[in-house]
């Protein structure tokens, strides 16, 4: 839940505390997975979680977690 004290970094930021390129996380931004990023200007800001985390959420590309109970194949 983001609160009014929430804490924002910019993108050069949260791609040092990521281990990303600045590119990757502007991707990450425009693509909905950066919850609560928001594009000021032209400049993405990008909120902080309590712990000094950055939460990104799953992409749906790539393989499937293995506890996935779908079936695969046909």
């Amino acid at each position: 839940m983001m609160t009014a004290r929430t804490r924002y970094v910019s993108s050069a930021e949260a791609a040092a505390m990521l281990g990303v390129s600045v590119r990757r996380v502007r991707a990450l931004a425009a693509g909905r997975r950066l919850p609560g990023a928001r594009l000021v200007g032209r400049d993405w800001r990008i909120p902080v979680m309590d712990g000094g985390m950055i939460a990104v959420a799953p992409g749906t590309r790539g393989p499937r977690p293995a506890a996935d109970p779908r079936p695969v194949g046909p």
